[in-house]
């Protein structure tokens, strides 16, 4: 059964959700396994597991998967391909596509090369374009809120400025202060209320006349 041979016969087994018969099969890299008759007969597995990792290294000849830039491409990729990842109403929900080129991470590393620091995250010059060599580069997060197709100027107490000059004065994060516009939360409670410790119950809630937040 493709590389696996059967060399003994191990008898019925109570299995999760019903008795199978076993066996003991070799494969052909020299492992043995010990696999359900009825699952070689149906063709899986195919190998002991050596065929899965053989193809995984085929894969992943880069050896970046753990890598900051390898989840940021990652990351662009979800955010236009699963309609359930975070934000993807605004990204393939509108129709914002990549480069098909990009589909290889190798050429995505070779377009963008690496992010010149933990700062910097990947940003499309134009917001409403595609996600391509000539419409992308690497940003700190407050030149990529700033270039934000919804990029809002505040107006409080008298004062008008940017989501991002409004954050680095208040000493919070531009992201926090976007995350809480996002949510309806009142101008001038998303503008004065302080973060709140993550391990807090009460995080994430707003309550009237407290001076914590999420």
């Amino acid at each position: 059964f493709n590389k696996l041979t059967i060399i003994a016969d191990l008898g019925l087994k109570q299995g999760k959700r019903q008795r199978a018969r076993y066996v003991r099969c070799l494969c052909d890299c020299g492992n043995e396994a010990d696999c359900r008759l009825d699952n070689l007969q149906n063709g899986s597995p195919q190998s002991c597991g050596c065929a899965i990792q053989e193809g995984a290294q085929r894969r992943t000849t880069h050896a970046m998967t753990n890598t900051r830039v390898y989840k940021i491409w990652s990351g662009m990729k979800h955010r236009i391909l699963r309609p359930t990842a975070s934000g993807y109403q605004n990204y393939g929900g509108r129709g914002i596509k990549y480069d098909p080129e990009w589909e290889s991470f190798e050429k995505f590393l070779e377009d963008m090369g690496l992010p010149p620091s933990d700062e910097h995250t990947l940003d499309r010059e134009d917001s409403n374009g595609d996600y391509c060599k000539s419409n992308c580069r690497w940003v700190t997060m407050d030149v990529q809120v700033r270039n934000r197709r919804n990029s809002v100027i505040l107006e409080y107490e008298g004062r008008r400025m940017n989501l991002v000059d409004w954050a680095r004065e208040l000493g919070i994060h531009p992201m926090t202060l976007r995350v809480r516009l996002d949510k309806g939360w009142p101008l001038d409670k998303a503008l004065t209320l302080r973060k709140i410790d993550r391990n807090d119950p009460r995080r994430g809630k707003i309550y009237a006349g407290s001076d914590h937040a999420a």
